[in-house]
């Protein structure tokens, strides 16, 4: 069972026993807001750490429909077990392309949990009662932190919205110049069109259209070739990339801007304890010593080859399309 955890059902063992977690106050809310490959899970696991938040972990994740009834049996250690197994099985003990440790308690998206819970990545109309679900969960389980910390980057676009249906909510944006975003995003893409990877199908069990469309990217992989893949995925991501920024930066100034701090990922990783006091001291949180101790990091070999070559000519693409605000962040 350990390396076909991916493929196992988790039996809902939750609902039977919902009065024990859904009868307390929620936690408040702080959500990290940035686009894929921008740097959040490096703050995510960072601010974790160091302040008084509970985050959305691997485990919470895979074993979401039972997380409080394994509370209630060991604490969870039996699950823990589980996938520090499965990712021994798989000979992963990092994530891919960014060396952020991997185990049960490493940190993930709660969209994750409302894709599979109720259909959608986003948080919306169609997601908020399961986000509410979600969220009394974590209230109970982490009865210790003063708030939940939630990262999703498919809720960049939205954060207006989800102001507006959480008013006690607070937001820390994350930019980062969109040509290492756009090289991140290819370089990503390329490593799981090539072959599977066992976090994500873990992640994506009983997402058939997901891991679909997983296997429609290796297959043209293998027919393109990395040449024209990597030219392909270039065009591909430039476009989605200047989308999103312009959905992120319209819904971003539509948040109340003393509900509101604005992190650059440069800013992050020239003096990470600095920018973690600055978010302290927003939120109102005590931060631990750890702080002194991190440091964030570049990943080393910098962009793409096929990026470094075209970064004039993308850069200008980019200004022309109004994403001039983001860059050399």
């Amino acid at each position: 069972m350990t390396a076909t955890l991916d493929k196992v059902d988790i039996p809902d063992r939750d609902r039977a026993i919902r009065d024990l977690w859904a009868t307390g106050s929620p936690k408040p809310l702080v959500f990290l807001m940035g686009l894929h490959r921008s740097g959040t899970t490096v703050l995510y696991q960072y601010l974790s750490r160091v302040l008084p938040l509970a985050s959305v972990t691997v485990q919470d994740v895979v074993f979401y429909p039972r997380l409080v009834y394994s509370h209630t049996q060991d604490r969870g250690r039996a699950d823990r077990a589980l996938l520090v197994d499965y990712f021994e099985a798989h000979g992963m003990w990092q994530r891919a392309l960014d060396d952020i440790a991997l185990g049960p308690e490493t940190v993930e998206e709660y969209g994750w949990i409302l894709k599979r819970e109720a259909g959608s990545f986003a948080l919306g109309e169609r997601t908020v009662d399961a986000f509410r679900e979600l969220r009394l969960k974590l209230s109970y389980l982490r009865a210790d932190a003063e708030a939940l910390l939630l990262k999703n980057p498919w809720d960049t676009a939205h954060a207006h919205e989800i102001a507006s249906t959480f008013p006690e909510a607070r937001f820390v944006f994350l930019r980062r110049d969109p040509i290492e975003i756009l090289s991140s995003e290819v370089r990503n893409a390329m490593s799981f069109s090539a072959e599977k990877n066992a976090l994500v199908q873990i992640l994506t069990r009983r997402m058939p259209q997901v891991r679909l469309y997983l296997g429609l990217a290796r297959v043209g992989h293998r027919i393109l070739g990395d040449e024209r893949s990597e030219r392909l995925l270039v065009r591909w991501f430039l476009k989605d990339i200047m989308n999103k920024l312009a959905a992120y930066r319209a819904a971003m100034e539509r948040v109340p801007a003393e509900r509101s701090v604005h992190v650059s990922y440069r800013e992050l990783v020239d003096d990470t304890p600095r920018t973690l006091e600055r978010l302290s001291s927003f939120l109102g949180l005590t931060m631990s010593a750890a702080a002194g101790d991190l440091q964030a990091r570049r990943r080393p070999g910098g962009l793409l080859a096929s990026v470094a070559s075209s970064t004039e000519v993308l850069s200008e693409e980019l200004r022309r399309s109004g994403c001039g605000w983001a860059m050399d962040a």
